[in-house]
């Protein structure tokens, strides 16, 4: 909640800036491996790994509240680094995750803002119709075309916010 009242107020080019660095610091964090393969297929998080886990949360809870845009982005390298979740997991309990708190902050914006609700709803039904076909491109490609579609689109997403062409 605290992230959306702060993102109503935030102005053009600063929110393409915060975005961008956020955006390159996750490409960065998920492209290096530092256990050599610490997210096995099955692993269950330790104690330890949960609570870093739900601590790092709170903080993609507010960038989610913030922004919104890019969150998915945000909680896979805490999900797959810190918990030690393949990325196959990271994405089916990303999109949960997502889908609860968007809740709150749709909430938290309506009564701040005025809405767009018909473009809202369009939206909500294209990703209802990737998140479909995201899974089953998950489960059947692997982790592998996985990181290499979510690298691709970063080094997009990023480009795009700098440039904004």
């Amino acid at each position: 909640m605290i992230g959306a009242f702060l993102g109503v107020n935030l102005e053009g080019v600063w929110f393409n800036r915060s975005l961008a660095l956020i955006m390159l610091g996750v490409m960065l964090i998920m492209h290096f491996d530092r256990k050599g393969g610490a997210s096995k297929i099955g692993h269950q998080p330790t104690r330890r790994q949960l609570l870093h886990g739900h601590l790092l949360m709170i903080g993609v809870g507010f960038w989610g509240g913030f922004i919104q845009l890019g969150v998915g982005f945000i909680i896979m390298p805490v999900l797959n680094r810190v918990m030690g979740l393949d990325l196959v997991r990271t994405n089916m309990h990303k999109v949960f995750i997502v889908a609860i708190y968007t809740v709150v902050a749709l909430l938290v914006f309506a009564s701040q803002l005025e809405l767009f609700w018909i473009v809202g709803l369009i939206l909500a039904v294209g990703n209802a119709i990737g998140g479909y076909l995201g899974a089953h491109f998950s489960i059947n490609k692997g982790e592998r075309m996985i990181r290499l579609v979510l690298n691709l689109v970063l080094v997009v997403f990023v480009i795009k916010l700098l440039f904004d062409f």
